[in-house]
């Protein structure tokens, strides 16, 4: 299936739906579901990530050069690629930070996108920036992967991207209430992801022009 379908709209009242486009695509399938969901903020690249990803990224979930976000809710492509024995399913999610949405709504697309996921893609430029009181919470969590894009700083002698993402999660010394909110959010993630690891991705194009219009170049 090349193009992608709308999965779960939000209507002008902020209810969420699923549709039956993307219920009647899953009906077709009858193995196991392996689903790739891919957070962040908007306007960053996901779309485009996730199409490469499916194997061509000049097809699939909708990408353009504007400021605009593409993608509205929750959406969904079935990919033909199995993963040990299942069918995998990419979902695409409405960036978060948008001016016309609140925290709240980026929570909720947030919360839908970790249920819905066996394994969640965190997409972010370079630069974004124990156990815990859910000590359970972490069996019902997916595998996370922190994509950072447009890497351009040069990791320390023989470290890699994984110790690179442990080294961002390590706590920060203080006492200000700024450093202690920040700790407990890094050990929240430690916490609920104890399958995570990292990823570091390139500026694809140095040129601006090509890159706003970078699906339209050949593979």
């Amino acid at each position: 299936m090349e193009a992608a379908v709308p999965f779960v709209q939000v209507d002008e009242q902020g209810q969420f739906t699923v549709c039956e486009e993307a219920l009647q695509v899953l009906s077709t399938v009858s193995s196991p579901l392996c689903v790739i969901a891919c957070v962040g903020t908007y306007r960053t690249g996901k779309s485009f990530l996730l199409n490469a990803l499916a194997g061509d990224h000049r097809k699939g979930f909708d990408i353009g050069p504007s400021v605009k976000p593409c993608t509205k809710g929750i959406w969904l492509r079935l990919t033909n690629r199995e993963e040990n024995g299942s069918r995998v399913v990419i979902l695409d999610t409405e960036g978060t930070g948008s001016t016309d949405k609140d925290a709240s709504y980026d929570s909720r697309v947030f919360s839908l996108a970790v249920l819905l996921s066996s394994h969640l893609m965190f997409n972010s430029s370079s630069g974004q920036s124990g156990e815990d009181d859910g000590a359970e919470f972490h069996k019902f969590f997916p595998a996370f992967t922190w994509v950072v894009r447009d890497f351009v700083l040069e990791l320390e002698q023989g470290q890699t991207p994984q110790q690179y993402l442990e080294q961002a999660l390590a706590e920060q010394s203080g006492f200000s209430d700024s450093v202690a909110a920040k700790n407990r959010i890094r050990s929240m993630i430690k916490g609920f992801f104890q399958d995570r690891g990292c990823i570091t991705l390139v500026r694809p194009l140095s040129e601006e022009g090509k890159l706003q219009k970078i699906w339209e170049l050949p593979p």
